[in-house]
């Protein structure tokens, strides 16, 4: 299961946000600066089109719902961008400029970073009984040991951590070496214009629920959570490119079968990350399509895709969505 590039483009944008440009450390730091989740990149210029392209031949991850009252967009995102993803099409902006408010899976125009930290390092830390190697077991571990020594990566870093906090480290670690950047994102791109703007900013959770989630998950599931992120990790450039080409042509098929069928091998993990959140999330978007302003909704593009995504149970309420 390519796990890597599945946290890229669902899973924990807070936990990105705070961690990619930190090494993972077993010990989770008890207090830090803002300066910690990185200095973002400078606002890069983009075109600023007042409609979305004519083109009707391109297609990208981006949705809208037309209302009687309002226009609600939905974006999906990679958490994660290389430099040269930049810049994003045209359609992301306009969307943003049309919309009065933005939404996100977390409020990035008001993250408290030390907040975030305390709760990251509280969820993840074993009880001092515990330790990463007995909660895994002899056998797996051993498993664990052996691929994070192929890919130069010290496992025992992770003694005091739940497995799924050193799964979720250590793809960004790898992800961070193939130029992946957490201030790249969707979400913090946008987070920053938007506080620039002093355009209002919400949350379709918090990061207590979002860690809490994976927190929550049996421990063999967050076992191979680890071990297949592990593995996966060599495949994490070709596979990268894939993703990128998918998302950005707005392929939700492609994108789908690339990686949301993949996570359907460990049903606890496709459950809680995917069908869960998404039906969570469902009655807040179609209240704000009734709404008298215009939104802008980003999600982590898997959660817009397939049978079980927002996009059709949208459909399967009777809410027209059209993709732009």
């Amino acid at each position: 299961m390519k796990n890597a590039l599945i946290v890229a483009a669902v899973v924990a944008a807070g936990l990105a946000a705070t961690t990619m440009s930190r090494s993972p450390s077993a010990e989770l730091p008890r207090d830090a600066s803002a300066a910690e989740i990185g200095n973002p990149a400078a606002t890069r210029a983009h075109a600023t089109s007042n409609s979305p392209s004519h083109d009707n031949s391109a297609k990208h991850p981006v949705w809208i719902i037309e209302s009687a009252s309002n226009r609600t967009y939905l974006l999906g995102s990679i958490h994660v961008l290389r430099d040269e993803d930049y810049p994003l099409p045209e359609v992301f902006q306009h969307a943003y400029n049309d919309a009065e408010h933005l939404v996100m899976e977390l409020d990035f125009t008001d993250l408290d970073t030390l907040a975030t930290l305390a709760t990251t390092r509280r969820l993840a830390m074993l009880p001092p009984s515990e330790s990463l190697s007995s909660v895994m077991g002899p056998s797996n571990y051993l498993k664990a040991t052996k691929a994070a020594n192929q890919i130069n990566v010290d496992l025992e870093q992770f003694a005091r951590v739940d497995p799924w906090y050193a799964a979720m480290t250590i793809t960004q670690l790898q992800l961070g070496r193939l130029g992946f950047k957490a201030e790249n994102g969707i979400e913090l791109h946008f987070a920053r214009q938007a506080k620039r703007d002093a355009k209002s900013g919400s949350g379709l959770e918090t990061i207590e629920e979002q860690l809490g989630i994976l927190d929550a998950l049996p421990t063999a599931s967050q076992t191979k959570f680890l071990l297949e992120s592990l593995v996966d990790a060599n495949e994490l450039k070709i596979e990268g490119e894939r993703m990128i080409a998918a998302w950005k042509s707005g392929d939700s098929e492609r994108l789908y079968e690339l990686f949301a069928e993949d996570l359907k091998d460990n049903p606890d993990l496709y459950s809680a990350l995917l069908v869960e959140r998404n039906l969570a999330w469902l009655p807040r978007i179609v209240e704000f399509t009734e709404k008298t302003d215009d939104y802008l909704v980003i999600v982590g593009a898997l959660h817009l895709v397939g049978q079980d995504g927002v996009i059709e149970l949208l459909r399967q309420q009777g809410v027209s969505v059209r993709q732009l």
